[in-house]
This record gives structure tokens, C-alpha cells and sequence, in this order.
């Protein structure tokens, strides 16, 4: 890659709100480029997002009538992928930059992610250290403890807490509810001055050093904590059964990794090889949300074509922001698309044992709701958000496997993502952008 890269960086916009402008900012004030092409792709937000930077000069933006997902990058990359001209006055750049519009890249990621990139060595995408964009406190969870939901400062942060150790998820009004059994903890974004959160909880055990012995509110005082910088993504892989995860979830930002070396990446932000496009192609469309990443990924690791993780080449994310975790959009979609991800992607034993596991899974959800009185509306919507899932994805698998998948991925790459995955703590729930 040359010193000084010319980087197109390719945002696709769906009522992004402030965020937008930020991201826009973040990439012009990028630093060791020659020049930056700053595409947005406008998914027919409805928004005044586009106001504020549509006329910036470094700023294109393809407008289009309809909402066409994550696979919309595809307009800002036409030119690579089917070899005709540049949309607009853009001219072929030496490196593609995808990145999300809630994510803003530090002045000098650009430059060193593209750096990494070589045609030569067949380094085709290079993922940054995606960090929250925001520090968390973890609050210390033991027994059996459900958590509704998240008011800090009276701000409703349910959708964006996470829990970890010994818990299930299950979809709430507000956001996941999180249900605790053993030993976990919470972590809850914070922001400066920060100081008091109210839980909604319920069961029996102890949060953050406050005993729970029925359905009610706690307070904690959450200026008494230290909040610390978290990792979001530090590259990505899948595990033996196919789901896709975060390296490094959740864990402190000075954490070390084992080495440059990751099996795919993460589509919130990543900087990708032309070569490699060319040679690939572009986003698998249908996706429309999730997994089309990690597909792409999955076929430039068949044709030859490698990862790397640039861990000083950060991008703070606000993990989340349009999509929420726990609600039908984010359910569906990503429990249909692994099934597609794997049917176009997987040995054809692997894609099909998926489907015929996630086809019970409903049934398997309706009995854990039979004995859950509390949660059995929760846990029938979750159910009902699988089968749709499942129905969702059979014409798509069928329609892969008839029409030949476009790569079959070896059982020693799958085994070889697994072990990495164990190795570096991703996250235990599907990964997300």
C-alpha cells in the first residue's frame, strides 16, 4: 500500500440523527492520506441526518428510494465490483473504508489500517480496535435476579447494558431483559457525571451489594465506581455451530491480543483491499441486516485472501444505536442470516444440521415457558420471533443450495475459528453491529 493512500469511505445512513455528523467529522479530519472520499448512502432516511453534511465537499451521497440494508454499500462500490465508472466525480481509490454511522475513527486509524493492506501478502481487510463509546461499571450480580431495565440519570439505557456470567436473555419493553442465575455481572454505560442508576428487579440474590427479595427498584449510586473504556471488536469469528462473534467483547482496551492474525471482521468498521473486492465481490444483498459481513468475509478467506487486526488503529462505536438488541428486527434477522451465512458458506452437513436444530428451538423455548409464569409472554414472543426466523430463512437456504454455494469452507476452517473464538473471550451472544 502507498504511503500516503487515497481511502474512499463508504457510510451507510439510515436516519443516523447526530451521530452522522460525527462520523463525517471524524473521517475529514483523518491524517497520512492523500485524500478521502467520504460516500454516504442514504437508506431513505426520513431524518434530517443528511442536512448538516450533504453539501460538505469531501461528501458524496447516493440517495435511494428504498431502504436497502447493510447491503447498500454495494452502490458505493459498484465501480470495484463490475468494473464500470465511478459513481459520480469519485475516482478508484487505493483503499474501501466501511464504517457505521455511529462510529468515528481516531485521526490516524485510517492510515494505519491501510497500511496493513497488501495485494502482494493477500491481506485483503485490516479490522480496527472497535471500542464503546462509552466506559462501563460492572455491577457484581449473585443469585437468581432479573433486571427489567436501566434508568441512568433518567435516561433510559436498558437497550445498551449487557450482562455476563450465568444468564439468559429474554426480549422486554425496554430492552433485554436479563435474567441472572448463579453468579454475573452487569455492565451499564456511563458518562461523565453520571451518578445514579435505577434497576427495575426482581427474584431473589444481591446487585451491586443491594439485597433483592421481590419485584421493585434499587438505586445505586454508580458515581462510587470506576467506569472503564471496553472493547467491542477486535476482529471477529465464527464458533464450531456457525455464530458469529466479537473477539475481545467487553474486555479492558489495554488488553493485549495474541497476535495480528483473525479469522474475519467486523462491518462496523473495517478497511478493505480493492484487489480483494474485485475478486470476491460485493455484499450478498438479501441479508439486508447482519451476517452479509461476515459472509463477505468468509468468501475472501476462501479465495486466499487474509484478515489482520491493527489494534492502534482505533474507532469508538455506539454499539447498537440504530439496531437494538432483543427486539424482533435484531432476532429475526440475525437468526434467519446465520442459517443463510452457513448454507452459502458451510459444508452442506453443517448448514443443514443448523436449520434442523433451529427449527426446534421454538418448541424448545414454548416448554421453558410453560414452568415461567412470570416470563412465558416473553418467552412465546421470543419463540415466535425464532419460527419466523426459521420460515423466513428455508427459501433462502433452498435457493443457495440449488444454486451452488459460492464457497464451501473447509471443516478445518470452521474448527480453526472455533479455537480461536475460545481463545480470545468473544462475546457470548450472536455479534452485532
Amino acid at each position: 500500500m502507498t504511503a500516503r493512500p487515497h481511502v474512499r469511505a463508504v457510510i451507510v445512513n439510515f436516519n443516523g440523527g447526530p451521530l452522522l455528523e460525527r462520523c463525517v467529522d471524524a473521517l475529514a479530519a483523518s491524517d497520512g492520506l492523500a485524500r478521502i472520499d467520504i460516500v454516504i448512502v442514504d437508506n431513505a432516511s426520513t431524518d434530517d441526518s443528511l442536512g448538516a453534511v450533504a453539501k460538505r465537499p469531501e461528501v458524496t451521497v447516493i440517495a435511494l428510494p428504498t431502504n436497502g440494508g447493510f447491503g447498500a454499500n454495494n452502490r458505493a462500490i459498484e465501480d470495484l465490483i463490475s468494473d464500470c465508472p465511478p459513481p459520480g466525480r469519485l475516482t478508484r481509490p487505493d483503499v474501501v473504508a466501511l464504517i457505521n454511522p455511529d462510529a468515528a475513527p481516531a485521526p490516524d486509524a485510517l492510515a494505519r489500517l491501510a497500511s496493513q493492506l497488501s495485494a502482494t501478502s493477500r491481506i485483503g481487510a485490516a479490522a480496527p480496535r472497535i471500542v464503546f463509546d462509552q466506559p462501563f461499571v460492572e455491577l457484581d450480580v449473585r443469585g437468581r435476579v432479573e433486571v427489567e431495565s436501566a434508568i441512568l440519570d433518567g435516561d433510559d439505557v436498558s437497550s445498551r447494558v449487557h450482562g455476563a456470567g450465568d444468564t439468559i436473555r429474554l426480549p422486554g419493553d425496554h430492552g433485554p431483559i436479563w435474567i441472572f442465575d448463579g453468579a454475573g455481572t452487569l455492565a451499564v454505560p456511563v458518562t461523565p457525571g453520571s451518578q445514579r442508576l435505577e434497576l427495575v428487579v426482581d427474584g431473589g440474590g444481591v446487585v451491586a451489594g443491594e439485597r433483592v427479595e421481590r419485584h421493585g427498584t434499587i438505586q445505586v449510586d454508580v458515581a462510587r465506581y470506576e467506569a472503564s473504556p471496553r472493547i467491542q471488536n477486535a476482529g471477529s469469528a465464527l464458533d464450531g455451530r456457525g455464530w458469529g462473534h466479537n473477539l475481545a467483547f467487553h474486555t479492558p482496551v489495554d488488553d493485549a491480543m495474541s497476535g495480528p492474525s483473525v479469522p474475519l471482521w467486523c462491518g462496523a468498521a473495517v478497511a478493505l483491499h480493492p484487489d480483494m473486492i474485485r475478486a470476491v465481490g460485493g455484499f450478498h444483498e438479501p441479508y439486508f441486516l447482519y451476517y452479509e459481513d461476515i459472509d463477505l468475509a468468509l468468501r475472501g478467506l476462501a479465495a486466499g485472501w487474509r484478515t489482520v487486526h491493527v489494534e492502534d488503529a482505533v474507532v469508538q462505536h455506539r454499539h447498537s444505536d440504530r439496531s437494538v438488541q432483543g427486539t424482533a428486527l435484531v432476532e429475526r434477522h440475525q437468526h434467519r442470516n446465520r442459517l443463510v451465512m452457513l448454507a452459502r458458506n458451510a459444508p452442506t452437513g453443517v448448514a443443514l444440521g443448523e436449520l434442523v436444530r433451529a427449527a426446534l428451538t421454538p418448541a424448545s423455548i414454548v416448554v421453558s415457558a410453560v414452568g415461567d409464569s412470570r416470563h412465558r409472554a416473553a418467552r412465546i414472543r421470543l419463540a415466535k420471533w425464532r419460527l419466523a426466523s426459521v420460515a423466513r430463512a428455508v427459501p433462502l437456504v433452498v435457493r443457495a443450495i440449488i444454486e451452488g454455494r459460492r464457497t464451501d469452507l473447509a471443516d478445518r476452517e470452521l474448527t480453526r475459528a472455533q479455537t480461536f473464538a475460545a481463545a480470545q473471550r468473544p462475546e457470548p451472544a450472536t455479534a452485532d453491529r
